[in-house]
């Protein structure tokens, strides 16, 4: 979000959530000042999205709408509407047809709009370990066990390094992590959330540049990774539907 926040006031904008999730960016965007609607495949995200506005959204309830569905819905996608600011962040890579998932992202933008993707950055040899890593995890109790075993000490056992290499407390970190609940989650749920996330899949930020180009859109921002995160970059329309 705080890219997006660095081009574009999101007072008075449409605003649509693609894979809300938590719903924590949702929530950020209908406070400043958008009206939101936001969607994800998954019925406990969509419960979790629900939960968050219940608990921490005050305002007119038509200002944030929140409900089930799929970008690689055509039918569903095509009754979406436009949009002012469309915004997806580490959602179509996890959707089994990236690519259509970006395109169908492409197609919500009103003329003027702002595309924000981020989207895992392809890192050769590590990119496609990592993919085997998530297919074997989803494949059943025993792969999911056998890999939470060997990959679940091994980020507490670095983290712990790191910290001990910075004179800090070997569990400061996490301790710090569970505390804080980066992205609602522990220390341990997220690394089984990275451990488990699949599908899986990416690309580099300049595939993107070159895909996303072609459907009328020029280039605002960018922030690249050369690590396995996501590469977020954010669009802005140009001309008609191509």
């Amino acid at each position: 979000m705080s890219l997006l926040l660095e081009v574009e006031s999101l007072v008075g904008k449409t605003f649509i959530d693609i894979g809300s999730g938590s719903g924590i960016m949702s929530l950020a965007a209908v406070r400043l000042g958008a009206t939101v609607r936001s969607f994800d495949y998954d019925q406990n995200s969509v419960s979790a999205t629900r939960k968050l506005k219940e608990m921490f959204y005050k305002g007119d309830d038509n200002n944030w709408q929140v409900e089930q569905g799929s970008i690689l819905d055509d039918d569903y996608v095509s009754k979406l509407g436009k949009f002012d600011v469309v915004y997806s962040w580490g959602v179509l890579h996890h959707t089994g047809s990236m690519w259509k998932g970006i395109d169908a992202a492409c197609s919500l933008a009103n003329e003027n709009a702002l595309v924000y993707l981020a989207i895992y950055n392809d890192c050769g040899i590590t990119s496609r370990f990592w993919y085997r890593v998530k297919r074997f995890y989803n494949r059943g109790v025993i792969a999911r066990f056998l890999t939470s075993l060997v990959f679940v000490p091994y980020y507490y056992i670095v983290s712990m390094l790191v910290d001990m290499m910075h004179l800090r407390s070997p569990f400061y970190s996490i301790k710090r992590y569970d505390k804080i609940g980066f992205r609602g989650m522990s220390f341990y749920h997220d690394v089984i959330d990275w451990i488990g996330g699949y599908p899986y899949e990416y690309c580099t930020a300049s595939e993107i540049f070159d895909r996303v180009k072609k459907k009328g859109f020029s280039l605002v921002s960018m922030r690249t990774t050369s690590s396995l995160g996501c590469n977020e970059i954010v669009f802005k329309k140009i001309n008609a539907d191509s």
